[in-house]
């Protein structure tokens, strides 16, 4: 029983992936922060979703959103450099990320790429949440 118990923790527990990024800022907390945002990006994915209007042939309105969600399990500090005359912080860190339901949901689902909708995938992922 407790056998089966572990495999099926472990079977549905997130994939966590493990990754080196760089981040900077203005801030040591703003270059991490950078650096975590990379880390997601790139290992769980990002949506966009843009919306343009025209009114007689000319852009009135163009807006780019972008969305991605996971977290941070682990991260290790490797490398933080000042630029003190640009007050640029730098870092590079370790980081493990935890997989995302939301790259699961987009990757195991036939949708139409040309026909997403941003709020239903947004509102599908805080429930699976």
């Amino acid at each position: 029983m407790r056998l089966v118990l572990a495999v099926l923790l472990i079977l549905t527990s997130p994939l966590a992936l493990a990754i080196q990024v760089q981040g900077e800022g203005s801030s040591f907390e703003e270059a991490k922060q950078s650096a975590f945002k990379v880390a997601i990006d790139q290992e769980v994915g990002v949506i966009l979703d843009t919306e343009r209007h025209l009114k007689n042939g000319k852009i009135v309105h163009n807006q780019i959103l972008s969305y991605s969600a996971g977290y941070i399990i682990s991260s290790s500090l490797i490398h933080h450099i000042i630029i003190r005359d640009r007050n640029l912080h730098q870092v590079t860190f370790d980081v493990t990320v935890a997989s995302s339901l939301l790259k699961d949901f987009v990757l195991s689902s036939n949708h139409n790429t040309k026909s997403f909708n941003i709020d239903d995938i947004k509102a599908q992922t805080q429930s699976s949440k």
